[in-house]
């Protein structure tokens, strides 16, 4: 049993039938991994009977949800979603050690993905943010994450370096007992392990220059500056789409 708290955090806005999926799926992965974990939604104001699935759905619920709204002060944007969620979760619980970043376009089948990335964590103190090789629903592997942007990337331009390749990520993958993995200089949040003291050295992420676009590269960016890595692991069964 993992000691510390795990805290799923979901930003959801009008995306209903992909939260009856995604929420599942989760709470199926939380009860096959030893650790104590809630799952925290951040709401930013759906229309669309999100709010009341999610009431209906935590009567029933085996594992913990705690259902937050975006406060006046607070805009509803993906990176004020993520710090306000953080906060809100470890004023709650004050041994909060994981977070979960886990969107309402994810879905986890492989039962031991969350298991696999809390245990190469834990052998490696520098990896403080763990993805995965996240595939579609088609079972077609998407993007897990890339370079950091060098300056011919800067030359080139976003859409022509995306189109060479230019900050696609290279993997030198590591296979030990436990799982195969890499190092990986950005990993996008869809879904990311991300440990709590990590995040809190970075301060979280810059809501005011990057509010929805690039907000987890440039959160990438920042823990690299204070010593500590992203990983992903390889494994099937942990979807974005």
């Amino acid at each position: 049993m993992y000691t510390g708290k795990f805290a799923v955090i979901i930003n959801s806005f009008n995306r209903n039938a992909l939260l009856r999926i995604a929420l599942p799926a989760i709470e199926e992965t939380l009860l096959c991994t030893p650790v104590s974990s809630c799952i925290v939604i951040f709401e930013a104001g759906s229309t669309d009977g999100s709010q009341e699935y999610i009431e209906v759905y935590r009567a029933g619920s085996k594992v913990e949800i705690v259902s937050i709204s975006s406060p006046a002060d607070v805009p509803a944007t993906f990176s004020d979603g993520c710090n306000y969620a953080v906060s809100h979760v470890a004023s709650l619980f004050p041994n909060l050690k994981w977070c979960f970043f886990y969107e309402t376009d994810n879905y986890i089948s492989n039962h031991h993905a969350l298991d696999k990335a809390l245990g190469l964590m834990s052998r490696h103190p520098e990896i403080a943010a763990a993805g995965f090789t996240v595939e579609k629903v088609s079972g077609e592997k998407a993007g897990f994450g890339q370079r950091f942007p060098n300056l011919m990337s800067f030359v080139m331009g976003q859409h022509i370096s995306h189109m060479l390749g230019i900050l696609s990520p290279r993997p030198r993958w590591i296979t030990d007992p436990h799982c195969r993995w890499t190092y990986c200089d950005i990993v996008y949040t869809s879904p990311l392990l991300v440990d709590y003291q990590g995040w809190k050295i970075t301060g979280g992420m810059d809501n005011v220059t990057f509010p929805f676009s690039d907000s987890d590269n440039d959160w990438c960016w920042t823990l690299r500056k204070t010593g500590r890595r992203c990983a992903v692991i390889d494994l099937n069964g942990v979807v974005h789409d």
